[in-house]
């Protein structure tokens, strides 16, 4: 989990300045682990306790862990705005 604290950090920042929309562009990652995913998840848990931001989640219908895992964050925060690709 070291290894993603940085990205931590920067996520907790973009939320911390409440804009009113972040946008995650997942189109070209490859891959990512359960823990990358846990930490994305995490994100709009937070988000969403705010109330006040809206995500937006674009990834790709290429990539096969896009499509269940993006998917299960609406499950988080129903009004998550998923384009896929």
């Amino acid at each position: 989990m070291e290894e993603y604290a940085p990205i931590v950090q920067l996520l907790n920042d973009v939320a911390d300045g409440e804009p009113k929309i972040i946008t995650l562009d997942l189109r070209k990652l490859d891959f990512l682990n359960s823990s990358g995913i846990n930490i994305i998840s995490k994100f709009v848990i937070k988000v969403r306790q705010q109330k006040n931001i809206q995500i937006a989640v674009k990834g790709s219908k290429q990539i096969p862990w896009q499509g269940k895992s993006l998917k299960n964050l609406q499950r988080l925060m129903p009004s998550l705005s998923l384009e896929l690709e």
